[in-house]
């Protein structure tokens, strides 16, 4: 088993024959949480795609254009999409995008600290616009999903 990693601003085409998870969520002024996911779901034959840059500067306005297209771009492709809520920030271009694919098809996984400043936010709003699965309180348990239901999916595709 062999999983891609890319990593906002890299440009690499993902192959079409995997599963690419988009980890959604704050990528400033919060815990690096993706390290902990991508570390679990390197285990899996998938490609991770994580906003989180390494090095970037919220002041300069050409690197903030370049990641909100390298997002978009991303949660277009990715067929599953991984959306934690940590307590830090409010994050509220994650909220936005979480929003904006709600309404979509591709598998969505969500969690919610129970200290994030809008969680009843989300409670609430996520199944008026149809989210019937579980929302998880920690980021473990939502890895944990995610990892559970791509087991499932490679086993299923490989029969």
């Amino acid at each position: 088993m062999s999983y891609l990693y890319i990593e906002a601003p890299s440009d690499i085409v993902p192959p079409q024959d995997k599963e690419i998870i988009f980890l959604a969520g704050g990528i400033t002024r919060c815990c690096n949480w993706q390290a902990r996911a991508t570390e679990v779901l390197a285990n899996l034959p998938v490609v991770i795609c994580n906003p989180r840059r390494r090095v970037w500067n919220l002041d300069i306005e050409w690197q903030v254009q370049q990641q909100i297209l390298w997002e978009f771009k991303h949660l277009e492709l990715a067929t599953q999409i991984l959306f934690w809520f940590e307590k830090d920030e409010i994050q509220p271009i994650a909220l936005f995008e979480l929003g904006a694919r709600l309404r979509g098809n591709k598998p969505i996984f969500l969690g919610v600290h129970p200290d994030y400043p809008r969680r009843i936010d989300i409670l609430t709003q996520a199944p008026l616009y149809g989210y019937t699965s579980k929302i998880e309180d920690d980021l473990e348990s939502l890895i944990k999903r995610v990892t559970d239901y791509n087991r499932l999916l490679n086993i299923v595709v490989k029969k």
